[in-house]
């Protein structure tokens, strides 16, 4: 049971969903006759344990942060023994890292090794030290949320082409371009709500971050400015969104779109509530929409097209 909560299902779950999303997505438009479902089950699977590990390195390193910010949610040290939680994070990292090679192998490209291994690293040196720095922490875990929606997408084009009758083809043969472009866009979408959302903890860790010398945007800015910066970020959202579908889909299907347009629609909103609502309210207000948000854009992804 402990164990569950270190490596923190919900989240896992949420990545499990968009990468079976986004691939779901891109079937649609092609490409769906040589799909190997064994091998996206292993890219799904290294991917979570990668997070996982993440996760437990994340949780290994803030022990004394987490005893100020969330006492009754601190695992590592408590249940479980520190030299375990180390252990077991290098034993999934390796686990993911050879599932790596493997479908590098198969699919004769170093993508899978390279994204691999700078998230295992990346994620190494958020815990370590990057976490306790102003933005580039907050990038990073940003930068890696959209390297899962990249990832997925690759996979789905390269898999596209491994069949006999398509291998000499080039993926605009395989997919329709606008399937291909528009995840682009959810992209851009994903990493400036997520960065938003990495400020917000670190707007509720403050206490907790003192503890560790931690340098983080809210502790320089302070609360007021950092709940106004949030607004700025989730506005941009609603603004990629509608301008990208507007320049590069003007034949998009609204009705279809849906979803996607009101999860752009309470990123807007919360735009509002980061601007006129209390300080003491704003930051609840804004997390629950930002979860909304997520859910419409999952949604989204398993919706026929």
């Amino acid at each position: 049971m402990h164990f569950i909560r270190l490596i923190r299902p919900v989240n896992l779950l949420i990545i499990v969903l968009t990468m079976i999303g986004v691939r779901q997505y891109m079937l649609q438009f092609g490409g769906e006759n040589h799909a190997s479902l064994f091998n996206f089950s292993l890219l799904v699977l290294s991917t979570v344990i990668i997070a996982a590990a993440g996760n437990m390195i994340n949780d290994y390193f803030d022990v004394r942060a987490d005893r100020v910010n969330r006492p009754d949610t601190v695992i590592v040290g408590k249940f479980i023994k520190r030299r375990w939680a180390i252990a077991l994070h290098w034993m999934f990292n390796l686990l993911a890292f050879c599932v790596g090679l493997y479908l590098g192998w198969y699919y004769q490209s170093f993508v899978f090794l390279i994204i691999h291994f700078s998230s295992i690293t990346c994620l190494w040196w958020y815990s370590v030290s990057l976490k306790k720095k102003p933005a580039i922490g907050n990038l990073v875990v940003s930068a890696l949320t959209v390297l899962v929606i990249y990832l997925t997408q690759k996979f789905t084009l390269m898999d596209s082409l491994m069949g006999e009758l398509v291998m000499y083809l080039s993926h605009d043969r395989v997919f329709d371009i606008p399937s291909i472009y528009i995840v682009w866009i959810f992209m851009g979408m994903a990493f400036v709500q997520n960065f938003a959302r990495e400020i917000i903890k670190d707007a509720e860790d403050i206490t907790g971050d003192l503890v560790i010398g931690a340098r983080t945007i809210p502790m320089i800015i302070g609360r007021t400015a950092t709940i106004r910066l949030i607004g700025f970020l989730l506005v941009l959202f609603p603004l990629i969104y509608f301008t990208g579908v507007l320049f590069f889909f003007p034949r998009f299907d609204w009705f279809q779109g849906l979803p996607i347009t009101l999860a752009a629609l309470t990123n807007m909103l919360a735009f509002v509530v980061a601007f006129f609502s209390k300080q003491e309210n704003a930051i609840v207000l804004i997390k629950r929409l930002l979860k909304l948000s997520m859910m419409f854009g999952i949604i989204y992804l398993f919706l026929p097209q």
